[in-house]
């Protein structure tokens, strides 16, 4: 992604990345995934990568052992915790994409 300062004084800016299983009632509505403090002087532009390890789409089951389920999964990135509320206080719209994770075996 591509985080750019648009205004007239440097800023800087926690990009913050969140993970989301929509969908399902087994998951959080959303959890943070990773986070980075960016610097940016007046009118510069930055690309970011973020690398999220796969143990952060992880749910424990009922003995507590760690997994990942198969399923539709959602990264959102922005300023802000994402929700309405973050958005009637005046933050900028996140940015989102959804991605699958097959079933072991699957392609």
């Amino acid at each position: 992604m591509t985080l750019a300062n648009i205004g007239s004084m440097d800023a800087e800016e926690v990009v913050q990345v969140y993970l989301s299983a929509p969908g399902t009632d087994y998951a959080p509505i959303s959890s943070l995934a990773a986070f980075r403090r960016v610097p940016l002087r007046a009118g510069e532009r930055q690309t970011l990568t973020f690398q999220i390890p796969v143990e952060r789409m992880a749910l424990a089951d009922r003995n507590g052992v760690p997994y990942v389920a198969p399923g539709r999964f959602r990264l959102i990135v922005g300023g802000c915790s994402p929700g309405a509320r973050s958005i009637a206080l005046g933050a900028p719209d996140p940015v989102s994409v959804e991605f699958i994770v097959a079933a072991s075996g699957e392609d």
